[in-house]
């Protein structure tokens, strides 16, 4: 099956290793975008400086962590 990295990921974190696996590179990529109106570039300068700032100080790394490497949120489901 192919499918998102992040679907894989949980598939992985589901089932496990020997059940599924996550190729080592991605067979294509893709970007995600935040819509907002053109004229509000206030918000656009808040949204780079805060993506910024997050991966700067560690935080959008232990929010990764969080979601795609630790499967404990799983048993809540």
């Amino acid at each position: 099956m192919v499918s998102t990295l992040e679907f894989n990921t949980v598939m992985v974190l589901q089932h496990g290793q020997d059940k599924f696996a996550v190729l080592p590179s991605l067979l294509t990529e893709k970007t995600l975008g935040i819509g907002y109106r053109k004229n509000d570039s206030e918000l656009g300068i808040w949204l780079t400086t805060y993506l910024a700032k997050i991966k700067q100080d560690g935080t959008f790394r232990r929010i990764e962590n969080k979601w795609f490497r630790d499967p404990k949120w799983l048993k809540e489901l």
